[in-house]
């Protein structure tokens, strides 16, 4: 069977036992189960952004190769002209910013360069709390610098005590 030959192929436990439970139900039920979040993320891949950046295999931002260049990277994430939801604005920067980390953790200490990277709109980045927290944490030795810009605590759901905030 196909569909238990790719639960098989999910390296995530937790998210294997999900995809199994789902996969013994009924069709209607299993479209009631995900109608939701196949929605949301149908809807996301209406905008060509999304599509461009969450289907590129070919010509994609070759990241350590601009690190090691003191490139200097702008991501403009406004919701403009673009249509780009405030969902799919917060997707594509936490994407991003996790591309960013995982390049920085993997390139080998020989071929580190010192990166910048600044965040405006922080509240934007919100999701990306508990990988950023452990990331700052071992930043410095890694030559890893984060600016996180904001206009105020009453920006972020749970104002000073929010988690993105503490883990500055």
């Amino acid at each position: 069977d196909v569909f238990r030959s790719l639960v098989m192929a999910i390296p995530e436990p937790m998210a294997q036992v999900e995809f199994a439970r789902l996969a013994a139900q009924k069709l209607d039920r299993q479209e009631e189960q995900i109608e939701s979040t196949k929605n949301r993320f149908v809807a996301q891949l209406a905008s060509p952004i999304m599509r461009a950046h969450l289907g590129a295999v070919e010509g994609t931002l070759p990241l350590r190769q601009l690190m090691q260049e003191n490139a200097l990277l702008y991501f403009n994430l406004s919701q403009g002209e673009e249509m780009l939801s405030a969902e799919a604005q917060s997707l594509l920067a936490n994407l991003i910013l996790s591309e960013i980390l995982h390049t920085v953790f993997t390139t080998p200490r020989a071929e580190r360069k010192p990166v910048v990277v600044i965040c405006d709109e922080l509240p934007v980045f919100r999701s990306s709390a508990p990988m950023l927290a452990p990331a700052l944490r071992r930043s410095r030795k890694l030559g890893f610098r984060f600016i996180g810009l904001a206009q105020g605590s009453q920006a972020f759901p749970e104002g000073v005590n929010d988690p993105l905030l503490h883990s500055m």
